[in-house]
């Protein structure tokens, strides 16, 4: 497969240096493309509504986690169903109002500037839409379909990610952006193929796994297989996992953003309750007093469908840290959030925010608000503070944007550390999103004229297959040394439902791009590996041959004395899950 467009972010004095490849050179995608993506989802979901009616299977049903609508059917002929994952610390948290007028980093971005109308998208299930007369917005929500109406988890959302701020408390993070354009999900996946202008995109809404209570019948269900213990979705590269990376590999500036979701204190009825399962026709049948056997949903594996796409990022939920970060054990992970790995090993979520007791818009009524908790939350406080990165790029280079591998790599490269160990984990993924890092990195790499000790190196550059790219740095012992690379990775292949074998570890990636730190005597370092076998331990340092990112970290010894990064993933108590 041949691999283009090496994009190579690094620094020089402070060191870090991150690489990113694409591998795509078309600017659009085919007609063709966006007519089969939407015609086969149209087939699909009027094939679910038909086999509804034949099996009585329900249209929508709620949960404590919000409400759940069917949206198709898989090759096993089970029903799909889709939820809704559900300011001002939440933009402390990832340092976006650092970026803001007035912030210590001096760029007063907002996502005022001209070029980011309609580069900002969203998409909500359960045919909901932001409430575009509510005071935050002023106008601002651009509704691209006609199939939705206001919703309190729309209007929540977008307002985390562009609110104006005429209550301080619940201002956006790119809240100067003069258009956001707006989608319900019912053909979610031709609309973002069609979105060819879109630098990034929201979605807080997913693919439930395992248990949940539906609360319309009240009563437990587990969407597991027939006699598994175990749902296999969980970790599963699937058809739309697959399409989304399709999506993102012919729009290779589009970075889509996926919440993680919230199954993670969702575990089902006590041993010896009566519980639901899905039979072989696919249908919710009693299954009788709940099995000790059975999997919960409290551990390590529990990311679905979108959110396991190699080419989107996945973002998790942490608690705000109201005066900034400063330390690993400031990251108090929630309650709920998903963790991963994938079942091919890959580190989901990518990053996290903040996603506990966000105060946003309400669709209540045209000045109202609401706190909610979930990585509905955490994904649109990520997706509005990289919005300031695009904007902050364009102002560097104009007329350019970054591609979404090297937006991706700039997040990754520049988090914060979190978890009990050093280095990416399968809970809080490569760490809490830091944009005022990303933004000096930037600014160091990418200004005219260059300053006179570079710090940073921000490439994009091209590899052709067996091919290699190589660039000199001096590390000045200021600070760790850092390097990463993420490329847009071609489709992996896709097991069907049925022939699945659970946890199945076959590789998904198609392009295996290696990254060393060679130093002048010849001795190398190595990236961060995790091991889905063993997804507990820490981090070490190995050949990465799984994901489409690799990061690696070279600490000065006088820095290892920092303090010990303990109590990081503490459960926390939260109030409600949108």
């Amino acid at each position: 497969m041949l691999k283009k467009y090496l994009s190579l972010l690094g620094f020089l004095s402070l060191g870090p240096m991150v690489v990113l490849a694409q591998v795509n050179d078309k600017n659009r995608p085919e007609k063709a493309f966006v007519q089969r993506i939407r015609l086969d989802q149209e087939l699909n979901y009027a094939k679910a509504i038909n086999l509804a009616k034949e099996k009585n299977w329900r249209l929508e049903l709620n949960t404590p986690a919000g409400k759940l609508r069917l949206v198709g059917v898989n090759s096993m002929g089970f029903p799909v169903y889709e939820q809704n994952y559900s300011n001002a610390v939440a933009a402390a948290t990832t340092r976006a109002n650092q970026l803001w007028p007035g912030g210590s980093s001096g760029l007063s971005l907002s996502g005022s500037s001209a070029a980011m109308r309609d580069k900002l998208g969203i998409w909500e299930a359960e045919s909901q839409t932001p409430l575009p007369g509510h005071v935050e917005f002023d106008g601002r929500i651009n509704q691209k379909d006609n199939t939705g109406s206001p919703g309190l988890h729309a209007t929540h959302v977008a307002g985390t990610m562009v609110a104006k701020g005429v209550n301080p408390s619940a201002k956006g993070m790119a809240f100067g952006i003069p258009s956001l354009i707006s989608y319900d999900t019912r053909s979610n996946q031709s609309e973002l193929a069609a979105e060819t202008g879109l630098l990034l995109s929201n979605h807080s809404y997913g693919i439930p796994g395992g248990w949940n209570f539906n609360s319309t019948d009240n009563r437990w269900e587990f969407y597991g297989r027939p006699n598994e213990n175990e749902d296999f979705e969980f970790g599963y590269y699937s058809p739309l996992s697959q399409i989304m990376d399709s999506i993102a590999f012919n729009n290779p500036n589009h970075l889509m953003v996926f919440s993680a979701g919230n199954p993670r204190n969702q575990n089902g009825p006590a041993v010896g309750t009566n519980y639901f399962r899905p039979n072989a026709q696919g249908t919710l049948i009693s299954a009788g007093p709940r099995p000790a056997g059975i999997s919960s949903n409290d551990s390590y594996d529990i990311i679905t469908h979108y959110g396991i796409a190699k080419n989107v990022l996945t973002v998790g939920a942490v608690t705000g840290i109201p005066s900034g970060y400063s330390r690993p054990s400031d990251v108090v992970m929630s309650s709920f959030s998903a963790w991963g790995p994938t079942d091919d090993g890959r580190i989901k979520p990518d990053v996290v925010a903040m996603g506990v007791g966000l105060l946003s818009s309400s669709n209540a009524t045209g000045n109202s608000y609401a706190t909610l908790s979930g990585t509905s939350m955490s994904a649109p406080n990520a997706t509005g503070s990289l919005l300031l990165l695009q904007e902050h790029y364009q102002k560097l280079v104009p007329s350019n944007f970054m591609r979404s591998a090297t937006l991706k790599a700039i997040a990754i490269h520049t988090t914060d550390e979190a978890g009990g160990q050093a280095g990416p984990d399968y809970a809080f993924g490569w760490g809490l999103l830091n944009v005022l890092k990303g933004s000096q990195v930037m600014s160091q790499a990418l200004a005219s004229p260059a300053p006179a000790n570079r710090e940073s190196l921000v490439l994009e550059n091209s590899l052709v297959q067996g091919g290699s790219f190589s660039r000199t740095v001096i590390a000045s012992g200021k600070g760790p040394l850092v390097a990463t690379i993420c490329w847009i990775d071609p489709v992996g292949p896709v097991v069907p439902e049925a022939s699945y074998v659970l946890n199945d570890r076959s590789k998904k990636l198609i392009n295996d791009l290696d990254i060393r730190i060679t130093r002048a005597g010849g001795a190398s370092t190595l990236p961060w590996t995790l091991s889905p076998d063993n997804p507990s331990l820490a981090a070490q340092k190995g050949d990465n041959t799984i994901d489409n990112v690799e990061k690696i970290e070279i600490i000065p010894l006088r820095y290892h004395t920092k303090e010990p990064c303990k109590g990081a993933t503490k459960l926390i108590p939260w109030s409600s899950v949108a």
